[in-house]
């Protein structure tokens, strides 16, 4: 294992006596490449190791950094345009960045990111659109009339949490209700069906009673 480097402040005055071990730096470099791969092999057949400046001048000259793809603005707006609050979530935290966070406030910061990628971040451009899918709770509180992202990011954050919990409660009151309104409508059908079962089983036994009850009277006679 390499030799741990230690790191000193430096203030970038004039008479800051800041040292750099080159041996050091340079040899932490060789053991944390790759075993085996190119950038290894040429580092081992490297002569000249003296400097890490030129080490580093060299590699990079060597190997050329490979530039991260970037999103395009079109798939920047359509993530944007997906991102989803829903009710369920809302008044609960979550990890973020380090944090627990509320959940609306990682919504803003995710929306408000993502719109500075697509750099849209300083117009009003697709706004109504994020607006029409927040919860109806958030929806008093949030216009989409802001001018900006970060208007409309900062007033999602803004929004009261007494009125996000009374909110939720109210949602989960009407959400209780529904279901058990469906659950009787569910169980009233089925009543239905099993007597308009019993009923058809009826109709189809009437004639054979009939007849059997005709035969036997005319045995009888």
């Amino acid at each position: 294992m390499a030799a741990p480097i230690t790191i000193h402040s430096f203030s970038s005055e004039s008479d800051d006596d800041i040292q750099s071990d080159n041996n050091l730096i340079i040899k932490s470099f060789g053991d944390n490449l790759k075993f085996v791969s190119p950038v290894d092999k040429w580092f081992k057949e490297l002569t000249k190791k003296t400097m890490w400046k030129e080490v580093e001048a060299e590699s990079l000259t060597r190997f050329l950094p490979i530039e991260k793809a970037k999103r395009m603005e079109t798939e920047l707006e359509r993530e944007l345009c997906e991102l989803r609050l829903r009710v369920e979530d809302l008044g609960k935290k979550e990890k973020y960045v380090g944090k627990e966070v509320y959940t609306h406030v990682i919504f803003a910061e995710k929306a408000l990111s993502l719109a500075k990628q697509a750099e849209i971040s300083n117009s009003s451009n697709l706004i109504w659109k994020v607006q029409d899918e927040l919860p109806d709770i958030m929806h008093q509180k949030v216009k989409e009339t802001y001018s900006t992202w970060t208007e409309f990011c900062t007033a999602i954050k803004e929004v009261e949490m007494a009125r996000i919990q009374d909110g939720v409660k109210k949602h989960q009151k009407e959400k209780e209700e529904k279901e058990k309104t469906e659950a009787a409508i569910a169980s009233l059908h089925s009543m239905c069906l099993h007597l308009q079962g019993q009923h058809h089983l009826s109709a189809a036994l009437t004639p054979s009673v009939l007849n059997a009850s005709q035969t036997q009277q005319s045995s009888t006679l």
